[in-house]
């Protein structure tokens, strides 16, 4: 014996049935603008440096950093707000990690490594950089640089 469905039970299973290929149809849409969202994800991320410090790990903003000096086999990383980070990394490391052609760090000497946009000064006698935050860089005999 064969009972048809009430009217309410139909319109319900339909629904469901539309909502599950919306739903289908946005999760292709999100697969395809996945490669965009990835792209968008490490330009973010590019603006940042990855600092292990006390078993924590930093994203520091590249904008922050006002420079960052060799000392040996460690270097320090002087921030905007005062904050002095100490690392057991080189300058090169930095560099590598940051890019050999970021147009905001200048390497003025073989311990510094210097934000463009944190120069407040230059002391042309001493070949001295004067940054944010009251720091100094040295500029090396073998670089011309001009403001």
């Amino acid at each position: 014996m064969f009972i048809p469905l009430p009217n309410v039970l139909e319109h319900a299973a339909y629904s469901t049935l539309y909502q599950a290929q919306d739903a289908v149809t946005e999760s292709y849409q999100d697969v395809q603008d996945q490669p965009r969202s990835i792209i968008k994800l490490q330009q973010r991320v590019s603006q940042f440096l990855k600092v292990k410090e006390d078993k924590v790990i930093q994203l520091i903003p590249l904008d922050q950093v006002i420079m960052i000096e060799a000392e040996s086999n460690y270097s320090s990383i002087y921030l905007t707000s005062g904050v002095h980070i100490f690392t057991s990394k080189t300058v090169k490391y930095w560099i590598q990690k940051i890019g050999e052609d970021h147009p905001d760090f200048v390497r003025t000497h073989r311990s510094f490594l210097i934000n463009r946009n944190h120069i407040t000064g230059y002391k042309t006698a001493d070949r001295i950089i004067i940054l944010t935050s009251e720091k100094y860089a040295k500029v090396a005999r073998r670089i011309k640089f001009t403001l």
